[in-house]
């Protein structure tokens, strides 16, 4: 089962016995954990029948939680981390949970990035992997919080603050919040909105300026360059994302001119799906033997600021002047 497999049927009121939370996106396992919570204890109980100490639990600890009867409710919930459990005393949560209390739901959260449960138990416990949010997902899920919110948030406008917030998905949520908060006030639910509320991340803005130079705004792009600077965005940092970026322009160029489709190479490059599409139209606008320069270019001034041969600062606006000079072969 996946997240939203596991959402769809807390929401229809089918709720297993014992779960475990595998994989690595421990904020949507939190979430999870929160809906179940809201599904199966009465507001106000909380504090008797909802039990997550928040560490990971020896066996005798988690019996002792789940064999506590639920207080004015039909079950307690109880959630734990069991990293340690399923290493050291899996034959014991076994030999348990055949025999499991009907009035508890058991959750048991790996802080590991497993996606597997041991043998022993999977007939016992209903495992749901949670996966890492792609942009489209992140959209969708932005779009229906916002609707939630009293917000109209469109898909598409939601797919554009997962690209300025970043695909960190509580950073997104927090700013999503914020643009619903600007929008109550009185204000139109538009990109407007975005760009005043929202603050982007750095990967957006190097897509911003470089956007920028290559269609001919050096003014602008460099004058976004200073203001990224002056906000205190780390030149090195900001330098191994545009080299980033040109790297997968090289090798997009590279498998282009190899007679790859456009879709394929951008499923080759794998990673953020946007900034694989922007890769492959980028390439597009350049020779190869240019953004390998490019490439070269940025690579050297990562070594002049680790090295410490030049200011930080100046190697990197020394650096972005020479990639998009007036002269450069494209």
């Amino acid at each position: 089962m996946n997240q939203n497999d596991l959402f769809s049927e807390i929401r229809t009121g089918r709720i297993a016995p014992v779960y475990a939370f595998l994989g690595g996106e421990m904020w949507l396992k939190r979430r999870a954990l929160a809906a179940l919570k809201d599904a199966l204890v009465p507001e106000g109980l909380g504090l008797f029948n909802y039990d997550f100490p928040e560490k990971q639990a020896t066996l005798a600890e988690l019996k002792a939680a789940c064999d506590t009867l639920p207080y004015l409710c039909e079950k307690r919930l109880v959630a734990c981390f069991c990293d340690e459990i399923m290493r050291e005393e899996q034959e014991g949560l076994a030999e348990y949970l055949g025999d499991f209390p009907p009035a508890c739901c058991l959750v048991l959260l790996a802080e590991e990035e497993k996606t597997k449960l041991p043998d022993g138990l999977k007939d016992l416990v209903t495992a749901v992997v949670f996966k890492p949010m792609d942009e489209a997902m992140m959209a969708r899920y932005l779009s229906r919080e916002a609707k939630r919110a009293g917000v109209n948030l469109p898909v598409k406008l939601a797919a554009r603050l997962c690209r300025m917030a970043g695909m960190d998905i509580a950073r997104a949520e927090n700013e999503m919040e914020k643009f619903c908060a600007y929008v109550r006030a009185g204000h139109a639910p538009d990109e407007d909105a975005l760009r005043r509320v929202v603050t982007p991340v750095p990967e957006y803005n190097v897509f911003r300026m470089t956007d920028l130079f290559f269609v001919g705004k050096k003014a602008e792009g460099m004058r976004l360059l200073c203001e990224m600077l002056d906000a205190g965005e780390s030149p090195l940092g900001l330098c191994g994302l545009l080299a980033s970026r040109f790297r997968a322009m090289v090798r997009a160029k590279a498998m282009l001119s190899g007679g790859a489709s456009a879709e394929a190479v951008a499923r080759s490059l794998g990673g953020n799906r946007y900034a694989a599409r922007k890769a492959v139209e980028g390439c597009k606008k350049f020779t190869y033997e240019y953004l390998r320069r490019a490439y070269s270019v940025l690579h050297e001034s990562d070594v002049r600021m680790k090295t410490g041969r030049m200011p930080e600062r100046t190697a990197l606006e020394q650096a972005v002047a020479k990639l998009f000079a007036d002269e450069a072969d494209v």
